[in-house]
């Protein structure tokens, strides 16, 4: 039996440069896609501090008078009262931060799915383009 001819080397550079430009150009665009999506994440993180800090303030203007005055009314001292109310108030607004914090963190911004294909496509590649076997070095 016969072997097949083996290409010439340029022939294989170049199969292997094209082969790796096109798995860049699909890299990236797969991370400007997923960075796209990051970003409508970030918003939405950047929504909910918002939504935390306009809370913080209309909310304990408004509502923490009235809980006040209901504790006051119920028997409970306006001190005793009034802090139970500001220790609510800052319960709900260090939980809406942390929230909105959490979906700003770097690992959330981090293009996971890309970076996983990428490594794998760097191992095919590897393993398909082992000069050794094409050209029998050893």
């Amino acid at each position: 039996m016969k072997d097949s001819p083996k290409p010439p080397f340029g022939v294989v550079v170049a199969r292997i440069l094209r082969e790796a430009r096109g798995l860049l150009a699909a890299h990236a665009d797969l991370a400007r896609r997923e960075l796209s999506q990051n970003l409508r994440s970030a918003k939405a993180g950047l929504i909910l501090i918002a939504a935390a800090l306009l809370f913080a303030l209309v909310s304990i203007h408004a509502l923490a008078v009235v809980a006040v005055l209901a504790l006051a009314d119920m028997g409970l001292g306006f001190g005793t009262a009034a802090a139970i109310v500001f220790g609510v108030f800052v319960t709900l607004t260090i939980i809406l931060g942390v929230i909105g914090m959490r979906c700003l963190s770097a690992r959330a911004m981090m293009p996971k799915r890309t970076i996983e294909s990428l490594k794998s496509d760097i191992a095919l590649f590897e393993e398909s383009h082992d000069d050794r076997e094409v050209y029998g070095k050893a």
